[in-house]
């Protein structure tokens, strides 16, 4: 059956039909789909660091024995913190030991607490650590006597009778604060008196 020019051209000019435009609406979402499918999560998305800010020093703080070793690490950071390559220099900056190129920290045998002694450098950027160094019970248990006897000197040079005073040290037996740490180490450090009146009256009152 023939179709009459005026009908073709009717139909032609006429606009399309519901199954026409939901087919047309199926082929675009799909091209869409296709789109964004090129830019799916499993794309690698590579982040430039900007210009190195801070450089952060690890372990920090830490207590060690006297002449032993210590590794530590450093890792730089942009003002966003991203990650920045860095291959820092190391150094000593208040005692305590020494450290080689490889950060490798090895103690001194100087007891004590050394705030941001270690140091790594790039540029005008560094980084800083703290070391303690406790020392052993037997170096400790001396040292706790000087302190004793030093406590007791100043108190003779006040007025009181030498063979009035009877000093001891405890060392790690009686600690304040458990634990390592500089903060613990502080607390440990300390002196207590005791005062025995056998004789109240031989205390007067000042007036």
């Amino acid at each position: 059956m023939k179709i009459p020019m005026r009908h073709r051209l009717v139909r032609a000019l006429s606009p399309p039909s519901a199954t026409w435009r939901f087919a047309a609406a199926i082929a675009v979402a799909a091209v869409l789909f296709a789109a964004c499918d090129v830019h799916s999560p499993t794309t690698p998305l590579t982040v430039i660091p900007g210009a190195l800010a801070s450089i952060t020093v690890t372990p920090n703080p830490v207590s060690l024995a006297i002449n032993s070793g210590q590794q530590y690490t450093a890792v730089g950071k942009d003002a966003a913190g991203n990650i920045v390559a860095i291959t820092p220099t190391w150094s000593i900056v208040a005692a305590g030991g020494a450290i080689n190129s490889t950060a490798m920290f090895t103690a001194g045998s100087v007891q004590g607490s050394f705030p941001n002694t270690v140091q790594a450098s790039s540029g005008s950027i560094s980084g800083n650590a703290t070391v303690s160094q406790p020392g052993t019970e037997a170096y400790n248990m001396a040292l706790g006597l000087k302190r004793a006897e030093a406590a007791k000197a100043y108190i003779v040079w006040l007025g009181v009778d030498a063979v009035r005073i009877e000093i001891a040290t405890r060392g790690e037996g009686q600690l304040a604060v458990e634990g390592p740490g500089e903060i613990a180490n502080a607390a440990n450090r300390r002196g207590q008196f005791r005062v025995l009146i056998a004789d109240p009256y031989l205390v007067k009152p000042k007036n």
